[in-house]
């Protein structure tokens, strides 16, 4: 009881040093009033982002519009549709990305065993269509407006498809349809969809793939009920670029929609673009990033997913998050790990998913800037066994836990943490096994009296001391962890 007094004494005493950041926290009671209207409103990203910008007087990055390069297809060249085991495709996929969960689609195709394939040139989707009808190849018709596909159908290497505005591919689940491309395929305003299926999670799912050198160029198309939890790469709308040889264009999916699916997932993919998506109850998470590099997802929302985290990235080089709005999830909003180097989390809003905001592991290189980080059901931030990382420029408020967590800091590793607002959470922050740590013009007035928890706790009152005196220092914390290393800016990129 004692200690406990004696630590309110101190903040009271102090208190009115910590508001020193740039960030400001308004009014309290209005404040929460804001963020609770926001977050029980929160669809669109840029409306979003933009507003919690404002109400926390956070820094706005420069806009930077992405560079889309669309692929051109040769017009006129004509295409071939053919019928083949099936086999043959699912051996080619293996020499690109494994033969992981091929079993399970396999024994959708119950005893049948062939797969329609444009073996070369180029179709629309209603031609391609026309020209199956034509041949007598059962498995696609059009039906109505709508294209119904029965069967596996296959984009071979060299070959393209195209989906134009106002068309539907309705993949049939109970037939085990799927679309797998090695080739090009292009949907601009059209829907590709699965039939009516099970409740059960263990059910088939058709789903979207390419691979090998095969694009995928997306616009304002709409992509519901794809895609099977847990069975990669078979989750949903899915590009696995691994290979000897790259494709020609990156993938790019721009203004789409995306609900019901496993996941929208990019492997081993270098400079791919998600921008202006919506992705909405994802049964396996949002979006999924697997050994890739210089990636970019930008005004994305991705809405309440269920299975997984909203953002997540595994083993990612040079990938940047800008003005994206992860909200409602069922996990952490973004979750990045397996050793990524190069992560710049800037601009996004976070918002009220079950566990942590954003949560890092085993990452170095990471830029958290310019993000609003809200009532979320653990920590804000959460960094374990960090390299270098910068913290700077962030609101995080309201979150069930910690503002900003650190635990089981790497050796040789920095975190530094300045200009932040920390406020109304359960504590400002905490750690375990913290190491080399700056603090640095952060604005706690709104956190008292928890201002520091773990092994934080010890250093409160030398760190109280410097505030209050106005030196203009950073404060430092070299914990059992701590080692001598460079600065953010010194050891990263500076973006």
């Amino acid at each position: 009881m004692r200690q406990l007094f004696a630590t309110f004494a101190i903040v009271t005493l102090f208190a009115p040093a910590l508001a020193i950041a740039s960030p400001v926290w308004k009014e309290s009671t209005k404040t929460q009033a804001r963020i609770e209207e926001l977050v029980a409103n929160a669809a669109d990203a840029e409306q979003t982002v933009g507003q919690l910008a404002d109400l926390f007087n956070l820094a706005q990055p420069e806009t930077v519009m992405p560079d889309v390069k669309r692929p051109q297809f040769a017009n006129g060249t004509p295409g071939q549709l053919i019928s083949t085991d099936l086999q043959l495709a699912m051996t080619q996929l293996s020499i690109h990305i494994g033969s992981n969960n091929q079993i399970r689609v396999l024994r959708a195709q119950a005893d049948r065993h062939d797969a329609l394939v444009v073996k070369d040139g180029n179709f629309t989707l209603r031609d391609l269509a026309k020209a199956a009808e034509a041949q007598g190849l059962d498995g696609l018709r059009m039906v109505g407006d709508v294209a119904r596909l029965t069967r596996p159908l296959v984009v071979w290497l060299g070959a393209g498809l195209q989906f134009e505005p106002g068309d539907t591919l309705q993949m049939d689940a109970a037939s085990g349809a799927f679309l797998l491309g090695f080739g090009q395929i292009e949907m601009i305003g059209a829907e590709v969809r699965a039939s009516a299926v099970q409740a059960d999670p263990e059910s088939y799912r058709p789903f979207v793939l390419i691979t090998g050198q095969g694009t995928l160029y997306a616009q304002e198309t709409r992509f519901s009920g794809l895609g099977m939890v847990g069975a990669d790469p078979f989750s949903g709308v899915v590009v696995a670029a691994r290979g000897l040889f790259p494709p020609e264009f990156p993938p790019t999916l721009t203004d789409n929609t995306f609900e019901d699916l496993g996941v929208v997932g990019f492997i081993g993919v270098n400079d791919g673009l998600l921008d202006g998506n919506l992705i909405k109850a994802g049964r396996g998470g949002g979006i999924s990033l697997n050994t890739v590099q210089n990636i970019r997802l930008s005004g994305n929302a991705v809405i309440g997913s269920n299975g997984g985290a909203g953002v997540k990235l595994s083993n990612g080089i040079g990938v940047l998050l800008a003005g994206n709005l992860v909200s409602g999830g069922a996990r952490n909003g973004i979750s990045v790990g397996g050793n990524s180097d190069g992560v710049y989390i800037r601009g996004n809003a976070i918002l009220a998913n079950a566990e942590t905001g954003i949560a890092t592991q085993r990452a170095t290189c990471v830029l958290v800037a310019d993000n609003s980080i809200a009532r979320n059901g653990a920590s804000g931030l959460r960094l374990n066994e960090s390299g270098v990382s910068s913290v700077q420029g962030n609101a995080l408020v309201m979150n069930k836990n910690s503002g900003v967590h650190v635990g089981a800091q790497r050796k040789g590793g920095r975190i530094e943490v300045s200009d932040n607002l920390l406020a109304g959470n359960r504590v400002g922050l905490t750690g375990i096994a913290i190491g080399d740590v700056v603090l640095d013009q952060n604005n706690l007035s709104a956190q008292m009296p928890r201002l520091f928890d773990g092994e934080f706790s010890q250093y409160l009152a030398a760190y109280l001391k410097q505030v209050q005196q106005h030196s203009g220092n950073s404060y430092r914390i070299s914990g059992s962890n701590g080692a001598e290393t460079g600065s953010y800016l010194t050891t990263c990129k500076k973006v």
